[in-house]
């Protein structure tokens, strides 16, 4: 198995005290969410984990359960995300917006009228989606959000849903 993933960082085997498990009950924890190693364990629909999820969890007195989108951390626990994009380049960034929001714990919902959402992302300050969020009082965010609170991914006290 090591040589197999020589560079991940830990192992978390989800049965006490087992030598013998099958890939499917072992989480990998790793510092990168990208690059050849995250692509071949995200490709196999593995567990991944980031770092700052396990201190986290251990901060909570809680211990990391077999997932099947990789989780990085928990900046965006509790944060339900809609966008109203207009923009071909915005569009073309709500792609890696979404991974990052999964990763962090977030929600990414279509429709803004729902109880989960508690933030719109946009590029622009029109259309029916903005209108709501505006006539609601839902904060209303850039991009520039996400791409900061991915920056602080590895703070483990960082929450994105809180103002600074």
């Amino acid at each position: 198995m090591t040589n197999y993933f020589p560079d991940f960082l830990l192992l978390i085997n989800f049965r006490n005290g087992s030598d013998h498990f099958p890939l499917e009950e072992v989480a990998y924890v790793v510092e990168e969410f990208e690059g050849s190693i995250y692509d071949n364990l995200h490709s196999k629909r593995l567990t991944i984990l980031g770092p700052t999820l396990v201190h986290q969890l251990a901060a909570r007195g809680l211990t990391p359960q077999p997932c099947e989108r990789p989780l990085f951390s928990l900046s965006m626990e509790s944060v339900g995300i809609c966008f109203n994009h207009c923009s071909k380049k915005f569009k073309s960034d709500i792609k890696r917006y979404f991974t990052w929001i999964q990763s962090m714990g977030g929600s990414v919902l279509k429709e803004v009228n729902t109880p989960r959402v508690t933030h719109l992302v946009t590029d622009s300050c029109r259309g029916d989606k903005y209108r709501y969020a505006s006539t609601f009082g839902l904060p209303v965010m850039s991009g520039e959000w996400i791409r900061s609170a991915w920056a602080h991914r590895n703070e483990i006290d960082f929450k994105a849903g809180n103002p600074k």
